[in-house]
């Protein structure tokens, strides 16, 4: 199957913002949340967004078939090689309820399990970041579109860990470095942020999905970073098996460097 991730990019920044905009109404006029079977929370935004997206995607796509976090058990993929969206209509709802402003909205495009196209917004602050496989990464706010890339050097590296989840197995990580400082940042923006240069490593060992990071994979791809799995391969999306992701640690070009070096 080929496919030109890039002729779609312009319609997926519409769908994006479109959907950003609802998020925002909700989020200043928020009025709760439920909690889902798994105890995680969901409010209307999450709906909205959701079904902004899907509707949209269908219009303009119709041929890939779309996982989200929000109707993951109705999805089927035929091949696992195939094509399709992978999208979480908020990504940090935790974030969302308190307030931080450290949410997003992802919206990947999967092909042979590896992330080829992969957009992320940050509502609150109307910072869009997208990646095209093989043509970059780049960021807009403001109006002002650049092209961003991971650090190339660092003497003391930076990790990102979750706001909301940090454990054992991550403590136990970031004690083998002498030195290091530690940034807490709620959902994917901590990908975005190694790709841009801002942090050097996110090591997530912990439970997460499919949704949560594929649109920053491909983002943190393109700007010249890698995410290995704690087995030291490249991570990649099989469907047929999980919609789960395996432990994994996010690093920037200066990192894997650093990392070789000591």
């Amino acid at each position: 199957m080929h496919i030109n991730p890039e002729r779609y990019i312009d319609d997926l920044i519409n769908i994006i913002y479109k959907a950003g905009n609802a998020v925002m109404l909700e989020y200043q006029n928020q009025s709760g949340y439920e909690l889902k079977d798994d105890n995680s929370p969901i409010t209307k935004a999450d709906l909205k967004s959701h079904k902004i997206i899907v509707e949209n995607l269908m219009k303009v796509f119709p041929n890939f078939p779309i996982l989200s976090e929000e109707s993951c058990k109705s999805f089927l993929l035929k091949n696992p090689d195939d094509a399709f969206w992978c999208i979480d209509p908020i990504d940090g709802t935790k974030e969302f309820i308190d307030k931080n402003g450290e949410f997003t909205i992802n919206i990947a495009l999967i092909l042979k399990k590896k992330p080829v196209l992969g957009l992320v917004l940050l509502p609150a602050s109307n910072t869009l970041y997208y990646a095209i496989k093989s043509k970059g990464s780049f960021k807009i706010k403001n109006n002002k579109k650049k092209m961003i890339f991971t650090k190339k050097n660092i003497k003391k590296p930076i990790f990102a860990v979750s706001r909301s989840h940090i454990n054992i197995k991550t403590k136990q990580y970031l004690e083998k470095f002498e030195s290091y400082s530690i940034k807490k940042v709620g959902s994917s923006v901590k990908l975005c942020l190694v790709a841009e240069g801002e942090i050097d490593c996110y090591p997530r060992l912990g439970p997460t999905s499919i949704w949560d990071i594929a649109a920053g994979h491909c983002i943190l791809n393109e700007a010249g970073g890698k995410i290995f799995d704690e087995k030291n391969n490249l991570l990649k999306y099989d469907v047929s098996n999980s919609y789960l992701n395996n432990n994994f640690v996010a690093q920037s070009e200066a990192f894997l460097k650093y990392v070789k070096n000591s």
